[in-house]
């Protein structure tokens, strides 16, 4: 198993970027990533850190949020063929942080916390299967990936989510899982970061439970234009989850159910009314994030209903 280390890191997902790597499709790589501040903060020091007022006088440089590591190019993967990215293993190598930051994406009405109140970085500790947030307060590992993205025919910030994948933060996206993007250029060009060892649905503060981690993820590819995929899809052994992402929380819900109905119309035959019920009767439509430039939901679809979703 080839290892790609963090130093190898890119802060867009863009189709300007060389590989620093290429796999055959069926290929495993373990990949090294870094915080989702890369690195700014020791956390090797349990503690509360002063981060500042605001976006204008933090010592925080916002320059470097979302370090992905990559990209990784798939042999042979051209724009119309469908990627597949399996969680194998994530190992946390380092203690985490949550962060609160506040007026950050309008998150909490104002009088929760002042203007005036200071931006917080808390250090946590990671523990054998646990993490320590205080004395007395311990949460389990939901060991995650945020993001994982294919270069667009373009480029964009890997802050933010779309039909490339990228960071959509869906906690579900953890060992066993499986990601289908669509490819958008020749080789994919992956690129990959922002591990949580904890989240919940929302991601509430801005950020989770942000760590340095190792991933094992196996790569890969189905060909054809007969296969095509037009948005992110989950799998998990119980569902499929399509991804929907806008810049506002009600169009994110609305395109993520748009996605799913187009994909029980297409797998069952039923029209569009139909599926709309189905829908509504069967499955569950999430929040994967409110915090980025980009917001991003999910509707989740039992197996029961769709076998395979090519």
């Amino acid at each position: 198993m080839r290892r790609l280390t963090r130093e190898h890191k890119v802060f867009t997902l863009s189709k300007e970027h060389p590989p620093v790597m290429e796999i055959v499709p069926g290929e495993t790589v373990l990949v090294e990533t870094t915080d989702s501040f890369d690195a700014q903060f020791d956390k090797s020091k349990l503690a509360k850190w002063d981060a500042g007022t605001s976006e204008s006088d933090t010592s925080i440089d916002l320059n470097r949020a979302l370090p992905h590591t990559g990209p990784i190019a798939i042999r042979g993967a051209e724009p119309g063929d469908t990627l597949v990215a399996e969680l194998l293993q994530i190992v946390p190598v380092s203690n985490g942080y949550i962060s609160c930051l506040p007026g950050f994406s309008r998150l909490l009405l104002g009088h929760k916390i002042p203007q005036d109140e200071r931006w917080t970085v808390r250090i946590v500790e990671t523990l054998p299967g646990v993490v320590k947030f205080d004395e007395g307060i311990y949460y389990p590992y939901r060991l995650m990936v945020g993001s994982l993205g294919v270069a667009p025919d373009g480029e964009v910030p890997t802050a933010t989510p779309g039909d490339y994948g990228g960071n959509h933060d869906c906690y579900l996206y953890t060992v066993g899982s499986k990601l289908y993007l669509p490819v958008k250029v020749p080789g994919a060009l992956v690129a990959l970061g922002d591990v949580h060892a904890a989240m919940g649905d929302g991601e509430g503060a801005g950020t989770a439970n942000e760590i340095d981690a190792e991933v094992t993820v196996k790569f890969d590819l189905i060909k054809g234009t007969g296969h095509m995929i037009d948005f992110p899809i989950l799998e998990t052994g119980t569902h499929w989850m399509p991804y929907g992402s806008a810049e506002e929380t009600d169009d994110a819900l609305a395109a993520a159910k748009d996605n799913a109905i187009s994909l029980l119309h297409r797998k069952l035959g039923l029209d569009y009314a139909d599926c709309y019920m189905l829908m509504a009767a069967a499955c569950h439509i999430r929040i994967n994030e409110l915090v980025n430039p980009t917001r991003s939901a999910r509707v989740e679809i039992p197996k029961y209903l769709l076998a395979t979703i090519v």
